[in-house]
């Protein structure tokens, strides 16, 4: 029997890239699966692009849902809510899958029984294109003190899991829902399962140098939730703050704003050799 998907697009005001998204789910080898998008309270043209592209593509099972703005973990709530497929693939408007993303997943599902499958990516529209390698996760420790190798538009989820474990809406964790799903489906002993080929690319866009310290905030409000839970102890803790400025940190660093680099890897505080190195080019205003 083949595996089935429901696909999921959270849309807001997403009229420039929408399209690019839609077509590269079109472009899909794999055939068996669903389209569900939510527009959750566009003022622009997404609306009208989504309903051109459910013209243009007949044979495709495409559910257009529209809401007043709730927000990104309701939209993708009441997404996986009218889902009719076992399995969940994300992507958000502004990314693009490659051709034979869902075949991939397909072929690595039957021989896995995994709960969550996760894959590598590339980034695309900054600086320069990156590959982002990923690497296992097998425990909140992992999580919280390695990085988050997770990015939605690469990931596949038992649609079921969804329904037991759903999005927060706590806008305290506005753009974190995903990292503070992570943590509660680790906690449950949830197998997650990573794939070492780049089969999305991830949109870099320069928005988010304007919402980087509200992220930063939101993430924190995650881990500290969790925290005072005894989820984890305090070491623990201790290096998730810190992993999380260090991110912040290489983010400006990236973006060339040397100075906000220099501010977030002094908070993170003690460093690995190499996380050295990349401190001291920072000070030296040498992007890396």
């Amino acid at each position: 029997m083949s595996v089935t998907f429901s696909i999921i697009i959270p849309v807001y005001n997403a009229a420039k890239t929408l399209a690019d998204t839609l077509e590269s789910i079109a472009a899909q080898t794999y055939p068996h699966f669903e389209v569900i998008c939510v527009n959750d309270g566009s003022t622009d043209r997404s609306a009208e692009i989504l309903q051109k592209w459910n013209k243009a593509n007949p044979k495709i099972d495409f559910t257009l849902i529209n809401q007043e703005n709730r927000g990104l973990g309701n939209a993708r709530n009441r997404a996986i809510q009218a889902s009719k497929n076992p399995w969940v693939a994300f992507i958000d408007a502004d990314d693009i899958w490659l051709p034979n993303k869902l075949a991939e997943i397909s072929s690595n599902l039957t021989k896995n029984q995994a709960d969550v499958i996760y894959h590598s990516f590339t980034t695309f529209g900054g600086s320069r294109d990156r590959n982002r390698d990923i690497f296992p996760i097998h425990s909140i420790e992992d999580l919280l003190t390695k990085g988050n190798p997770l990015m939605p538009s690469a990931v596949v989820i038992r649609t079921g899991l969804l329904l037991e474990f759903p999005f927060s809406e706590d806008p305290t964790v506005h753009g974190a829902e995903d990292f503070d799903l992570w943590l509660r489906l680790l906690q449950a002993d949830k197998k997650f399962k990573h794939l070492d080929k780049p089969l999305t690319k991830y949109r870099e866009t320069g928005g988010m140098s304007t919402r980087i310290l509200e992220h930063l905030k939101h993430v924190v409000n995650v881990i500290s939730k969790y925290h005072e839970l005894a989820w984890f102890d305090d070491s623990i803790y201790e290096k998730a703050i810190a992993r999380k400025n260090w991110e912040v940190g290489r983010f400006y660093h990236k973006n060339g704003k040397f100075e906000e680099a220099k501010k977030f890897y002094n908070k993170a505080g003690l460093l690995t050799q190499n996380q050295k190195l990349i401190q001291l080019l920072a000070i030296l205003k040498i992007s890396r």
